[in-house]
């Protein structure tokens, strides 16, 4: 498992400095750019896992009602 976890820490990594990349463009400063990616990234792997433990197949429209309600929070 150690090299599958290496894989995957690199990529959420990577994909985590392209969004604070993207919100520093955008005016972000870097701690806040860092805070947002982090708590995007939570919120994606938490849906996902979520997911997977639902007993019945999701639909769009659950899923997205998910996501609102934790942006909402």
């Amino acid at each position: 498992h150690t090299p599958y976890r290496k894989i995957v820490a690199n990529s959420d990594e990577k994909w985590k400095q392209a969004v604070r990349n993207m919100l520093v463009e955008c005016g972000k400063t870097k701690d806040e750019s860092a805070g947002i990616a982090d708590a995007l990234h939570a919120m994606i792997r938490g849906l996902w896992l979520s997911t997977l433990l639902m007993t019945s197949a999701p639909n769009k429209k659950n899923m997205i009602e998910m996501c609102q309600r934790f942006v909402d929070r």
